[in-house]
């Protein structure tokens, strides 16, 4: 072996091992009070990547040159815009310190701030697309107008503001204040945004129930890659759209009101 491939092989190495980082693995086995475990599983991980599709899919139909995520957590959504999305600038903010924190070391090569959009000088650029998944059910409604002002200041005249929020027919956890409909929803954030489309999500019924407990419970966890696929699709194709009465989330797209 010469010098040169043997730099190559070297570094294929060390870029095999630098990509296992994107996931914190030595985590995984623990000893705990129960005893010893080295699985993690996430029951409502098929709902989460359902929704966060359906925003995908509206902001890879908009091909917006940049995207603000606010509250952006452990930085997910960044990480999966800037890969469908290939030369658009995406910026993550969130006001907690330690979810950019691990945001920045789940996606290195995200860009991510700790602040509050509301605050006046956080923030100066204005962009194509804001996305706002699963953050309004955890602000106090005293605080929304100053958080609906701030994006539409930040938002571009021909931007979109894309929402997901959870709907009234789920029980509302201890860390949110409230749960929307659609007229809500809109009632919250129409002085500044105008209603464009949007679809209830996450069908709730006797089957997805049934779902729910085959993909993992207390006693196992499917883990086949076929069958997991196969159930995801189902529910992709039966259950991911929904009625007002069924439904569990909403997702909404808005433009800038008229007038502005």
């Amino acid at each position: 072996m010469t010098e040169g491939s043997r730099a190559g092989s070297e570094r294929s190495r060390e870029e095999i091992q630098d990509a296992q980082y994107g996931f914190p693995y030595h985590f995984i086995p623990r000893q705990t009070e129960a005893g010893f475990e080295q699985s993690v599983t996430v029951r409502w991980g098929y709902l989460y990547w359902s929704y966060l599709g359906v925003v995908l899919e509206h902001l890879e139909k908009l091909r917006p040159a940049s995207v603000l995520d606010v509250g952006s957590g452990d930085g997910r959504l960044v990480f999966e815009v800037a890969t469908r999305l290939p030369g658009a600038r995406v910026l993550g903010i969130d006001t907690s310190e330690r979810a950019v924190a691990l945001a920045q070391a789940m996606h290195p090569g995200g860009d991510f701030r700790s602040g509050d959009v509301t605050q006046p000088g956080f923030l100066k650029e204005v962009f194509d697309a804001i996305t706002l998944v699963e953050v309004l059910e955890h602000v106090p409604n005293g605080q929304i107008p100053a958080l609906r002002s701030a994006l539409r200041q930040h938002l571009g005249p021909d931007g979109r503001l894309v929402v997901t929020v959870p709907t009234k027919n789920v029980v509302i956890h201890p860390k949110h204040y409230q749960h929307f409909d659609l007229d809500s929803l809109k009632s919250v954030l129409e002085p500044d945004f105008e209603y464009e489309v949007g679809a209830y999500l996450n069908r709730q019924s006797r089957i997805t129930r049934l779902i729910d407990r085959l993909v993992t419970n207390r006693f196992f966890a499917v883990r086949e890659p076929r069958l997991l696929g196969w159930l995801f699709g189902l529910y992709r194709r039966r259950f991911l759209h929904a009625t007002p009465a069924t439904a569990m989330r909403i997702c909404a797209v808005f433009k800038p009101a008229s007038g502005d």
